[in-house]
């Protein structure tokens, strides 16, 4: 489940592009997403990875978004809607979203929690969730078929937080609350104008099956009075 979850929980990624220079068209795409270091509705990037990994992983099974990417939606806080992320090879999703919400989404990453994995300091867990990485050999974000230039900006580590695992749960274990970080590129994208719009998030790895996972996220955006 550590693998599976590479592909939703955003990481340090190498990208052929790091190294250029910003385009006017690098500009534009920019501007569709909230910037390193803003502060997001109220919140810092480091608080939003872990209200989306509460949300992605702590859904029970019948309805956990990794499983089921079309179930995106809120989480605690009403200001933007949460994307989960590929469990591996090309897959879609269909999701309506209330206009004036932003987006998180997460290309790759990875997680450490004591109930998975066995350690319990913020250290070991970091340490922890930085294995595996140097599989990954790219990632990207597009919006409507443009990419975001630079997604390795939006590197964060959480800080060490309580993670509640329910019930019929995707790792298989008993119900529990354990300590947890994520850490990875978290991406908030502006909220987007009334009608459809794309989302494409890619990581390549050989842990994926073909070695690689994509999700596109066809998006309906709907304003209040429809």
């Amino acid at each position: 489940m550590r693998r599976l979850l590479l592909a939703g929980v955003a990481a340090l990624v190498l990208t052929a592009f790091s190294g250029m220079g910003a385009s006017a068209s690098d500009d534009g795409q920019r501007a569709r997403v909230f910037q390193p270091h803003s502060s997001l509705f109220g919140q810092s990037y480091r608080e939003w990875a872990v209200d989306w990994f509460r949300w992605v992983a702590g859904t029970p099974t019948p309805t956990n978004p990794f499983l089921h990417p079309d179930n995106c939606g809120p989480g605690p806080n009403p200001h933007a809607w949460f994307l989960a992320g590929a469990t591996g090879g090309n897959q879609t999703a269909h999701c309506t979203v209330p206009e004036g919400k932003g987006l998180l989404v997460s290309p790759v990453g990875n997680f450490c929690a004591g109930a998975t994995h066995g350690v319990f300091t913020r250290r070991a867990l970091i340490r922890c969730a930085f294995k595996d990485i140097e599989t990954v050999t790219g990632a990207s974000l597009k919006i409507d078929g443009r990419r975001v230039p630079h997604i390795n900006r939006f590197f964060i580590v959480s800080r060490k937080f309580p993670f509640r695992i329910p019930a019929d749960n995707i790792f298989g274990l008993p119900a529990q609350t354990t300590p947890a970080v994520v850490i990875g590129d978290f991406i908030m994208i502006r909220p987007l104008e009334a009608g459809r719009h794309s989302v494409v998030a890619f990581v390549g790895s050989p842990v994926f099956p073909g070695g690689i996972a994509r999700i596109t996220f066809h998006l309906r955006v709907v304003a209040d009075d429809d």
